[in-house]
């Protein structure tokens, strides 16, 4: 039987290349870690084009700061989007919003505070994952793609990949999932965001919750004898 571990260099190499995925996006779209944060949580929710307008709206108009985005009452953030994304809701941002009002309160208002934190991973994951909107995914989100930490923000398609290739019980949780994968990867946060990108591009295009592609599918070699096994629904 194929393991998960023979499989993650084809996992990995199915990234694209070209162009990141949404969960790759912020580490190009912004360096400054705040905006960072702010882009991996817009890219949960809408598409990379409305991310950039977005993180671009926020920014031109001195929003793109903890303090200043915590302080900022409905209209004036309507106003810095007007015009940049159709049919923006407000709540589209309220995630953000929460985010930079747990920075202003515990660090200073200073998202490099966090950074460069040395407090562990998983109490600065436990405190992200409380606030309003983000939960543990979106605390996973952040903590590998913006800090730069060991994580996995664990999704449905990842969850049927590792399913109907015998590699995961379809009694496992979500946290047991996350860890599977950090461990696989070594704990190295340019692995997992690479395998993300693999495992999100191989669910969208092959392992479909309905009619998978199982024939053209790169993974097709590590399938067990039987063929995939049944996820259930989702």
């Amino acid at each position: 039987m194929s393991t998960l571990e023979d499989a993650l260099p084809v996992i990995r190499s199915s990234a694209p290349s070209a162009e990141p995925d949404s969960r790759s996006l912020p580490a190009r779209q912004d360096a400054d870690p705040f905006g960072a944060m702010v882009a991996v949580l817009l890219a949960r929710q809408v598409g990379p084009a409305a991310v950039v307008a977005i993180v671009d709206g926020l920014r031109d108009a001195g929003l793109l700061d903890p303090v200043h985005l915590d302080l900022a009452a409905a209209p004036e953030i309507q106003d810095a989007l007007a015009g940049r994304v159709r049919s923006f809701s407000l709540r589209t941002i309220g995630p953000a919003k929460q985010l930079a009002h747990w920075i202003a309160e515990h660090y200073n208002g200073r998202a490099d505070e966090l950074v460069r934190s040395d407090r562990s991973t998983d109490d600065i994951r436990t405190e992200l994952a409380a606030i309003r909107g983000i939960g543990p995914a979106g605390a996973d989100a952040i903590l590998v793609s913006s800090l730069h930490r060991p994580a996995y923000a664990v999704d449905r398609g990842t969850y049927r990949i590792l399913v109907r290739h015998g590699w995961l019980d379809t009694a496992a949780d979500y946290e047991e999932v996350r860890d599977l994968l950090v461990h696989h990867a070594g704990g190295d946060p340019a692995l997992l965001v690479g395998l993300a990108a693999g495992m999100d591009a191989l669910a969208t295009r092959y392992c479909r919750a309905s009619a998978p592609r199982c024939d053209a599918c790169p993974l097709r070699p590590f399938l067990l004898d039987g063929g995939p096994v049944e996820v259930g629904e989702e």
